[in-house]
């Protein structure tokens, strides 16, 4: 004689932990316990207790208005998200540099997020559809909650695209972050291997042996720095002619 259904709300467009809301559907009767203010409630009151008509005078009529207003801000999140994704793209294209990997791993979890609440919702409407039950008769909401499902199949669609999106943007940036260090390090690299033969060189010629030969010879300095230049000039050259 009554129906119980846990529905979970999209968390927000900032994000935020997930939030549900318990609906107990009798004869002539919806109570919901939430532990959060859920406005949607707030905006079904405000408008049906003006001017607006629900499809019947049953409570069923009433649970899907609930239920259709949590898909549409559901739907909203998803829009927004897109449009973030989208905003994140362009930025890592005009500048992969200034991209901040914390944007994009915050919007891989908000969307995670959001699939799931979509998910269970999507699960929700379609038990709710072959559901029977002498207190609440879904069938003649049943063309409106196949919108809903059509709504939800789209967003969570839509979801997965922005997920395999957001991931491959985070795999380009960690590509570019791993190419600037190759670089530095190939440079680090090319500097080393011009000054190790220098600091040969420098090595030899500082040791403190009484009979070395060049040190008595009045051109032995200048010839030891002429050289140093020599080699360092020939492996940069050589370096450059490879790329």
């Amino acid at each position: 004689n009554s129906l119980f259904v846990k529905l979970s709300a999209p968390p927000g467009r900032q994000g935020g932990p997930q939030s549900f809301m318990s609906v107990i559907c009798l004869a002539h009767v919806i109570v919901t316990v939430h532990e959060q203010p859920v406005p949607v409630l707030e905006q079904i009151a405000e408008e049906y207790t003006s001017a607006a008509r629900f499809h019947s005078l049953s409570t069923s009529a009433v649970f899907f208005q609930v239920f259709d207003r949590l898909v549409d801000e559901g739907m909203a999140s998803v829009l927004e998200a897109s449009r973030e994704l989208e905003a994140l793209e362009e930025e890592y294209d005009r500048a992969p540099e200034s991209l901040e990997v914390e944007g994009v791993l915050a919007h891989k979890k908000s969307i995670a997020q959001l699939s799931i609440v979509l998910e269970t919702q999507h699960y929700c409407v379609t038990t709710l559809q072959t559901l029977e039950t002498d207190v609440i008769n879904f069938s003649e909401l049943h063309d409106y909650f196949r919108d809903s499902l059509a709504n939800l199949t789209y967003a969570i669609q839509s979801l997965s695209r922005q997920q395999s999106h957001a991931a491959e943007l985070h795999q380009h940036y960690l590509i570019t972050v791993q190419e600037k260090t190759s670089k530095r390090i190939r440079l680090l690299t090319i500097l080393s291997a011009i000054f190790m033969p220098l600091t040969l060189i420098t090595g030899i010629y500082g040791m403190n042996f009484r009979h070395m030969p060049e040190l008595s010879w009045p051109y032995a300095y200048p010839t030891a720095l002429a050289a140093m230049l020599i080699v360092a000039g020939l492996l940069l050259w050589n370096f450059f002619r490879r790329g």
